[in-house]
């Protein structure tokens, strides 16, 4: 990303990674695939800064990508494109969420 954000990154965890598919990983990791690749990580990506009380009065929110990942709210917990909040980085240019799944558009 070029810009100077803000940003609000769901980055999902090593476990995250561990439960896609190795062939599936592989394919994205094709030079051919680079665009299928950047459409993924972007669709990880909002272009502005979603606090959790932001994201508890969303039904979804617009990635980068220009898909929506549906946001749903259970008590304290929140789930983007059904990835559950882990935890939260606050950052210079946004919030960085840990995520426990990777958010597939």
């Amino acid at each position: 990303l070029a810009n100077a954000g803000p940003f609000t990154v769901f980055a999902p965890t090593d476990a995250a990674f561990a439960k896609v598919p190795a062939e599936a990983l592989a394919d994205l990791m094709k030079p051919e695939n680079k665009e299928k690749l950047a459409t993924v990580l972007y669709h990880h990506v909002q272009v502005s800064k979603y606090d959790e009380n932001r994201l508890k009065n969303s039904s979804s929110i617009m990635m980068f990508d220009g898909s929506a990942a549906k946001v749903e709210v259970n008590g304290d917990e929140i789930t983007v494109g059904g990835a559950k909040i882990l935890g939260r980085v606050d950052a210079s240019n946004g919030i960085v969420y840990v995520v426990d799944g990777v958010i597939l558009p």
